[in-house]
């Protein structure tokens, strides 16, 4: 099966026939260090290959991973990855489209889409979201009066409360913020440690927005902080509208399958 696996793998680099030139390391790297990935990770590969349908989607299997790859070349700026960078990435890929939470934006979660002013905003923050939530670890997740500064960006990208920083996008999507850490099963810790020396956590949600045509694919992304207690407090949220966007965020995260032993889930 693995023989047959990366067959079919290096079949499908083949037929996708233009490569963006940024890829072309990404496609070598893939090549060179496939069959020494682990058999799970294969027969993902096998399974991908044969079970879709339409040859389309498994091409945008493998075009996702190219991108992670690329991403994380230029991060290293090098020409080849590790073999465990590389395994990793793909079991993030793997957890991606085996874990992705999709809601739909309808009732109470689009309430605010049409518009909200700065005042409504921190009432709605302050008056509904404050308190705390048990995400699907089990992990307990408390969300704080002083994170409400995460509705304002200046231009130093600080959470300066004024008016004029008062970001709208995320004041339309914050009743997401409690729905996708309750509901979402695709959680990851960041590469870079938090100010507490823990890492820090990011929720993904995934929605459609829009009426009829065009429809507008959108990430929602859920950022929580870890103490040295490894108690988890809601820091920010926003949205990524592009794909490629979320792909090179992704590419700096590992999966979070299970709470740690020392978790605090009460």
């Amino acid at each position: 099966m693995e023989e047959k696996a990366l067959q079919i793998f290096e079949k499908l680099i083949q037929q996708i026939r233009i490569l963006p030139p940024q890829q072309v390391h990404a496609a070598l790297s893939v090549c060179r260090e496939l069959e020494n990935l682990p058999q799970d990770t294969l027969r993902w590969v096998y399974d991908v290959a044969t079970l879709t349908r339409e040859s389309q989607a498994a091409r945008g299997l493998l075009k996702d991973l190219l991108e992670l790859v690329d991403h994380k070349l230029q991060k290293q700026n090098s020409c080849e990855l590790s073999r465990d960078v590389l395994a990793m990435l793909v079991k993030s890929l793997i957890f991606h489209h085996r874990n992705r939470y999709s809601f739909a934006c309808e009732g109470e979660l689009a309430q605010f889409l049409g518009g909200i002013d700065e005042k409504a905003a921190e009432d709605y923050y302050k008056n509904s979201l404050v308190g705390a939530v048990y995400d699907k670890l089990g992990q307990r997740v408390n969300i704080w009066k002083k994170a409400v500064r995460h509705l304002y960006k200046d231009k130093a990208g600080g959470h300066t409360i004024a008016p004029e920083y008062f970001q709208l996008s995320r004041g339309k999507r914050l009743c997401w913020i409690r729905h996708v850490l309750v509901n979402s099963s695709e959680i990851y810790e960041e590469a870079r440690s938090g100010r507490h020396g823990r890492p820090n956590l990011v929720y993904v949600g995934h929605t459609i927005l829009g009426v009829g045509a065009p429809k507008y694919s959108q990430h929602f992304l859920v950022f929580v902080e870890s103490d040295r207690s490894q108690k988890l407090s809601f820091v920010t949220a926003f949205h990524v509208a592009s794909e490629r966007e979320f792909l090179k965020l992704l590419a700096n995260w590992t999966p979070r399958e299970v709470a740690p032993a020392d978790s605090a889930c009460a």
